[in-house]
């Protein structure tokens, strides 16, 4: 009991620090460009990941022939994916991309289905029609306005897509490498692409380094790029993860609550129907599939 107070403890907390996340890159968007936060960023928690998990001996030697693997999951996630959430959260409220990012496992079917030939359950496919109805309900504002640009509601798609693409990569790395090697790996590519498109775009003015400025960014790496992952890599060890899914889709209403005291996001009616709507999508996939496999994923 005391050991699943634990794992409980530790995927909430995960689930509330990337809930945040949201709101701390709205903070972080008042000093910085979006290329801007993610560089440096990624290049904070790829220092911090290698120093750690070399002192720890946790990170593993890359094989040269998972080189192209890892290239090709970096480039999906932190890179495209980090691009599009950024660029769309200008553009979109915090609560709104929160709700689109947690389509994310119930997409990921759609995935499996076009790589790997995997059948998409009837389930599956009204809790996407219900997410997408939501999504549209949470987007919208009185006067027929929308909270943020289509583009970006398609941008935070575009990251939905990127984080697909992600987790095909993924599933043949977590059969030779644990969970720090693969994330420190990734962080350092992922910094690695970033670097020329920040050098290109952007430039490195005193602004940056002030103490307003750099505490969201430290926020974003400390607590969702690094403790965030850990505490996720953790619980996985112990629930499965179409467990680990349900806890997902708190995030929209962590999220919600956060803008709602720290930015001061109001909603309306209809866009409170739109998150319980796009929850009940995620709800109606993600039960479905734990009755479904209940009896062969406990770990």
């Amino acid at each position: 009991m005391k050991n699943s107070l634990l794992v409980y403890t530790a995927v909430i907390l995960a689930i509330l620090f990337w809930s945040l996340s949201f709101v701390w890159y709205k903070t972080a968007l008042l000093y910085f460009t979006p290329t801007g936060i993610i560089t440096f960023r990624l290049t904070l928690a790829s220092v911090a990941l290698l120093v750690v998990g070399l002192l720890l001996r946790q990170v593993q030697r890359l094989q040269a022939k998972d080189l192209r693997l890892f290239l090709t999951m970096a480039f999906f996630e932190p890179f495209i994916y980090s691009l599009c959430e950024a660029n769309g959260l200008t553009m979109v409220s915090s609560t709104l991309a929160a709700v689109i990012v947690a389509t994310i496992p119930l997409f990921t079917p759609l995935g499996a289905f076009l790589f790997f030939r995997e059948r998409i359950s009837l389930q599956n496919a009204i809790g996407i029609l219900l997410s997408v109805v939501g999504v549209v309900l949470v987007a919208y504002q009185s006067g027929s306005q929308t909270k943020g640009s289509l583009l970006g509601i398609a941008l935070m798609f575009g990251a939905v897509v990127a984080a697909i693409g992600y987790v095909i990569s993924l599933k043949k790395l977590t059969l030779r490498y644990n969970s720090f090697s693969i994330v420190t790996y990734q962080s350092i590519i992922a910094a690695l692409l970033m670097l020329p498109v920040f050098l290109a775009t952007d430039r490195l003015s005193a602004s940056m380094f002030t103490s307003e400025a750099l505490v969201p960014i430290l926020k974003l790496t400390t607590f969702a790029s690094i403790i965030a992952f850990l505490l996720y890599a953790y619980s996985l060890k112990h629930f499965s993860i179409a467990k680990i899914n349900v806890f997902l889709n708190l995030i929209p209403v962590f999220t919600a609550i956060a803008a709602y005291f720290m930015q001061g996001d109001r909603f309306n009616a209809i866009n409170l129907v739109g998150i319980a709507v796009t929850l009940a999508g995620l709800y109606v996939s993600q039960v479905t599939l734990n009755a479904r496999r209940a009896p062969i994923v406990k770990r």
